[in-house]
């Protein structure tokens, strides 16, 4: 199922792969049971790529000390994949076995 357009800051839109997204968190061990929590995570994602720079390392550091940046690399990846570089600047700082590697997928490590 592909379809959900996300949007990733200002006119900025892109086109979400939402299989490749479930297998992603699915394989990180964050999927939600059922079809709602699907939905709030979706939802969530949308968020934190809708924040602002300030806001969105923010957020990174609060999933970071909660131990689930590899989450919000995993968003970032599928809901703006503009912002990989600024995840792995923090990422690299904070957690490097979490960067995103272009084409390679950042749970093959």
């Amino acid at each position: 199922m592909v379809g959900l357009l996300a949007g990733c800051s200002g006119n900025d839109e892109h086109e979400v792969n939402q299989e490749q997204f479930r297998y992603d968190i699915t394989k990180a061990g964050y999927a939600p049971p059922d079809l709602p929590g699907w939905r709030d995570m979706e939802a969530s994602a949308e968020l934190l790529c809708s924040h602002k720079p300030t806001r969105y390392r923010e957020d990174l550091m609060m999933l970071y000390e909660a131990d689930i940046l590899d989450m919000a690399g995993i968003f970032t990846k599928h809901f703006c994949p503009h912002r990989i570089e600024e995840f792995n600047k923090f990422a690299q700082a904070h957690q490097p076995d979490v960067v995103i590697e272009s084409g390679i997928d950042i749970f093959a490590k």
